[in-house]
């Protein structure tokens, strides 16, 4: 609600909120940080008076709790509101675009995923460095195709690595990358709300 009221003051419209760097900065601020903080407070707050957890925690607690909820939230509302625009009828006039080549950035991206993820022979820590060859895709729909399919791209991206991650771990059976997963999520995730920063 703190959000959708930080938004409508905003005075940017709708279907141009993604197009507008005034309308980018005013979603960040209201439905990440704001919306983000709020949460974070009720949330540590009741880890520490419900759950038990210790008072020292709580400022490392927020501060992630509040990393999460942005991050989260900056991959994936940006696609789902494109989406939900696009169905609507109501995405700004772009030039007509191939499905051929709309599809190939998203079979792409499978396939950059799969080969950082799964193929074997290859150290953990190569396999952290691959992971920016994930946004060529995006990088290539950037310049080329609209932006709902560069923001689809990218927040298939964040939540595909946990799994992925796994499934290479179990391909692979390397107890060594399992470790390194768990620290960075560890490293970037309150208790619960959101694990969808883990690669960037």
């Amino acid at each position: 609600m703190l959000g959708r009221w930080g938004m409508e003051r905003s005075h940017v419209a709708e279907n141009r909120i993604w197009y507008e760097p005034r309308g980018v900065a005013y979603f960040l601020m209201w439905m990440g940080l704001a919306n983000g903080l709020l949460s974070a407070l009720f949330g540590a707050t009741g880890l520490i008076f419900v759950e038990g957890a210790s008072s020292v925690a709580f400022s490392l607690t927020l501060f992630r709790w509040v990393i999460a909820d942005v991050c989260s939230v900056a991959m994936l509302v940006p696609a789902s509101h494109l989406l939900w625009l696009r169905r609507q009828g109501q995405l700004p006039p772009h030039p007509p675009q191939d499905s051929r080549e709309v599809w190939g950035v998203f079979l792409a991206g499978l396939a950059i995923g799969s080969f950082v993820f799964v193929a074997p022979g290859i150290s953990p820590a190569v396999r952290v460095g691959l992971m920016g060859m994930l946004v060529l895709p995006a990088v290539w729909s950037i310049f080329r195709l609209d932006l709902w399919v560069t923001a689809l791209l990218l927040a298939m991206n964040s939540p595909a690595t946990k799994p992925l991650a796994r499934l290479s771990w179990g391909f692979r059976g390397s107890q060594t990358w399992t470790c390194h997963v768990a620290v960075a999520e560890v490293s970037v995730s309150p208790p619960r709300p959101f694990q969808a920063c883990v690669a960037y």
